[in-house]
Parts: structure tokens; C-alpha cells; sequence
């Protein structure tokens, strides 16, 4: 080793005169200075944090603002409607306002209960109906003489008999006794197999019933719910041939069915909101023959239905017949 002094011969100090050389002590020195290290630790924590709540942002930003697919969403709701066999359905227009309760867990037993009231210049009448495929049913629990006379009041009144509706029985009592009118139209609830569900939205898939612009459907609340507004047209001959594939699996005769499916060709078109929890078509509003109607659903699989009357007068012993 070189003492103090002396010059080495290995390095260009020793060259110069009166230079004194002295052998430097060789340390090892750390790869990476601390400093750099703890910056480094600090920024990787940084961009950590900052990831994680760019991802929370994201999901959360997703999940508040991303619309539904209104496509999907409408076809959900007409398939969940036809695994639905209970439901309560309000329908209101010019003087005239009827709540009907439809059983039809099973397809081909459906049952029918509501009241209805009718407020007119030429009369009004309260009225309660039963029905079934085979038998339906009318008691008047109050009108003035011009609907029905006084002595059809307060009793069960048959309007059908082991499915057949006598002559004579028209306008409102006619369709309000009638299942084919209550249960068939736009929009079908039912407790439907899973083949029969897959038959009929085979045949929406393949045969347009419904049209709608999906950029034109809205977001709004509705009884403080959230739901999706539609406004929905149809074509009238898929809409009818859909309803006789309906009325096949109810067990319908095709004898009553002509004068309903006749009415499709007034449908205009309507507004649909579609509860965006539930999936469930909620409420209706259409046109008909240049009517305003409103038609609400709720109660869905969550509802009773009384017991057929067991004892009844013929509604054709009236002369002139009750009307409504």
C-alpha cells in the first residue's frame, strides 16, 4: 500500500511535481441515496391512493348516471308481465272509472273482480262484477231508473252462462262482463308457462307489435319512483294475430274475440312507464276512437279474489235490459 508521500505510479497525480498523493479508503456506497428512495415510496403511495379513488369515481359515476338500455328494459317489462298472474288495474275516462282484479295464476281458470262507476247526462250507476270464461256476473249497488230499475238493485245479476253471453247484452255491460275485453289488448298479464312465455315473445321478436324511438324515451318519477316513459305505437294486425296466440293459451273462444280484436285499429299511439326497479309496466295512457284513457297496474301477485256469487238473477229477465 502507498505511504504519504509517495507517488503511484497508477493514477496521473503522480506526475506532477510536489504533488502528494494519498490513497483514498474505498467505501461502498449505497446504489440508491435514501432521499431517493422515500421520494420514490411516497409518489408510488400518491398514484395508490389516486387510483383507487379514480376507480371509485368511476363505479360510482357509472352507476348514478349511466342510462339503462330502454330496448331491454321494455322487453323485460312485457316478459315480466307475462309470469305475473295477479294484478290490479285501474282504468279512468270521460265519466267512467272501473278498478278490476285479475287472477290468472292459472291460464286457463282466470278470474275477474272490480267495481266500477259510470256519471253520465243520461244517468249514473254503481256497479260490482265477477267473472269468470264460463260465467260473469253484475250487481248494481245503486243507479237511477234510466240505467237499471230499481228492482235489479243490490243483486247478483248473471250476464253469462257456461260461456255464452245472451243477445241483446251491449255498450259497457257487455265489455265490463266480458273477459276477452278485460283481460286481451295492448298489454297482457298472465302466469304463463315458460313455453308459452317464450312462444309469444318468439312471435313480438319476429313480428313487430310495438314501436318506439329509443332516443325519445325519457326518465321521470312517478309516485315517487323512478321509471322509464315510452311512446309506444302498434301495428294493429301483429297486435291481433299476438292476441289470439293470448286467447288460445286462455282457452278463449275465437266467437269472442271478433269484436275486440276489430278495435285494434283504433289504438293510437300511447305513453308506457315501466317501474325501472321492479321492471313492471305501471301505467298507461293512450288513445281510443279520440278517448283519452288512463290505466294504471299495481298489486302485482299481491292480491285475493271473493268467491263466485252463488246465487244470481237472470240479467235478461229486465225489460229494457240494465245498461251502464
Amino acid at each position: 500500500m502507498p505511504q504519504v508521500g509517495q507517488p503511484d505510479d497508477s493514477g496521473p497525480l503522480s506526475q506532477i511535481p510536489g504533488m502528494t498523493y494519498v490513497t483514498p479508503i474505498n467505501r461502498p456506497k449505497p446504489a440508491v441515496p435514501l432521499l431517493a428512495v422515500f421520494a420514490l415510496l411516497v409518489v408510488v403511495i400518491l398514484l395508490g391512493v389516486g387510483v383507487i379513488g379514480y376507480l371509485a369515481l368511476r363505479r360510482t359515476t357509472t352507476t348514478t348516471s349511466s342510462p339503462p338500455n330502454v330496448s331491454t328494459m321494455f322487453t323485460a317489462a312485457i316478459t315480466k308481465a307475462l309470469s305475473t298472474g295477479k294484478v290490479e288495474r285501474h282504468l279512468g275516462y270521460s265519466g267512467f272509472d272501473y278498478t278490476l282484479q285479475e287472477d290468472a295464476s292459472q291460464i286457463t281458470d282466470v278470474r275477474l273482480s272490480g267495481t266500477a262507476t259510470r256519471t253520465a247526462t243520461n244517468g249514473s250507476a254503481s256497479v260490482e262484477l265477477y267473472g269468470s270464461l264460463q260465467n260473469t256476473y253484475i250487481k248494481y249497488d245503486s243507479a237511477t231508473t234510466t240505467l237499471a230499475p230499481a228492482s235489479a238493485l243490490n243483486n247478483w245479476l248473471v250476464v253469462r252462462r257456461s260461456g255464452v253471453t245472451p243477445a241483446g247484452v251491449t255498450g259497457r255491460v257487455s265489455q265490463m262482463t266480458t273477459p276477452e275485453y278485460l283481460l286481451l289488448g295492448a298489454y297482457i298479464f298472465g302466469n304463463f308457462s315458460q313455453q308459452q312465455r317464450s312462444t309469444l315473445v318468439d312471435y313480438l321478436s319476429n313480428h313487430p307489435v310495438y314501436q318506439f324511438d329509443a332516443n325519445s324515451v325519457q326518465q321521470a318519477v312517478l309516485n315517487n319512483k323512478p321509471v322509464l316513459v315510452y311512446s309506444v305505437s302498434f301495428n294493429a294486425d301483429n297486435l291481433s294475430a299476438y292476441n289470439k296466440l293470448v286467447a288460445g293459451m286462455y282457452g278463449m273462444s275465437d266467437a269472442n274475440l271478433q269484436a275486440l280484436l276489430g278495435t285494434f285499429k283504433y289504438y293510437g299511439t300511447n305513453k308506457v312507464y315501466i317501474d325501472e326497479a321492479s321492471k313492471q309496466i305501471v301505467q298507461v295512457e293512450f288513445v281510443i276512437n279520440n278517448l283519452q284513457v288512463t290505466q294504471t297496474f299495481a298489486k302485482f301477485d299481491d292480491l285475493t279474489l271473493p268467491a263466485e256469487p252463488t246465487s244470481a238473477r237472470i240479467f235478461t229477465q229486465y225489460n229494457p235490459l240494465p245498461s251502464l
